[in-house]
C-alpha cells in the first residue's frame, strides 16, 4: 500500500525578523594594553607559584611588587615567623628569597662566557666603554656572579646590590691592569727581506 504524504500547514503571519544587535565598539589601544598586561602578569604569577628557580623576567616582576600584590606570593612566606612580619618586611623577604632563586636560575642557564658578556654590555650602556675594553682580556671566570647582577639591573629589576656591583667592577679592572703590567712585552720580530732571501737561495742552488 503506497504511503500517503502528510502535509502540515503553518501559520507564519505573526513572524517578526530578529532585531539586529548593535556592532561592538572597537577596544581602545590603552584598554588592549591593560588587558594584555593583566594576562601576562597573572600568567607569570601562576608560573612562579610552581617554580623553585625564578627566571630573570620573573625577578623583574617580583622586584616591582607592592603591598597589594602580597597575596599572590604567599608561597614565599613559608616559615612560621613570616606570619608576624609587617607588609613591608614581607615584601623584603619575598624579594630576597626570589633573588636567591633567580641566582640559582642564572647558575643553571648561563655560563661564565655569558656572564662576561652581561658585564661588558652593561658597562658599554652606562658610559664605561674604555673600562669595558680593559676587561676584555680577563678570563671569563672573573665575571660570575657579577654578570647576573648587571643583567638584572639592565632589565630594570629593583634588586639592590649597586654598591657591590660597582666595587666588584673596580676590583676586576685593577686585576686586568696589573695583569697587563706583569705580562712581558713580546720581542719585535725581525723583518725578513724576502727578495734578498730568495736571491741568496737561488744563487746557492746555481753554484751547487
Amino acid at each position: 500500500m503506497p504511503k500517503s504524504k502528510i502535509q502540515v500547514k503553518t501559520d507564519n503571519s505573526n513572524w517578526q525578523a530578529p532585531k539586529k544587535s548593535k556592532p561592538r565598539k572597537p577596544m581602545k589601544r590603552i584598554s588592549r594594553t591593560k588587558n594584555r598586561k593583566k594576562t601576562t602578569q597573572s600568567g607569570a604569577i601562576d608560573q612562579i607559584k610552581f617554580l623553585s628557580e625564578i627566571s630573570e623576567t620573573q625577578m623583574v616582576t617580583i622586584s616591582k611588587l607592592g603591598e597589594k600584590d602580597l597575596r599572590d606570593y604567599q608561597n614565599f612566606l613559608c616559615n612560621d615567623n613570616d606570619k608576624d612580619l609587617t607588609s613591608e618586611e614581607q615584601l623584603s623577604t619575598i624579594t630576597g628569597r626570589a633573588f636567591g632563586a633567580c641566582l640559582n636560575w642564572f647558575n643553571q642557564n648561563t655560563n661564565s662566557k655569558t656572564q662576561k658578556k652581561y658585564v661588558l654590555n652593561f658597562m658599554n650602556k652606562n658610559g664605561q666603554k674604555s673600562e669595558a675594553k680593559i676587561l676584555k682580556s680577563l678570563p671569563d671566570y672573573y665575571f660570575t656572579p657579577l654578570g647576573s647582577i648587571c643583567r638584572l639591573h639592565d632589565l630594570g629589576a629593583h634588586v639592590g646590590y649597586k654598591p657591590w656591583r660597582d666595587k666588584r667592577i673596580d676590583e676586576i679592572i685593577k686585576v686586568a691592569l696589573n695583569t697587563k703590567k706583569d705580562t712581558p712585552d713580546k720581542k719585535p720580530k725581525k723583518k725578513v727581506d724576502v727578495q734578498a732571501a730568495t736571491k741568496a737561495m737561488v744563487e746557492k742552488y746555481i753554484n751547487m
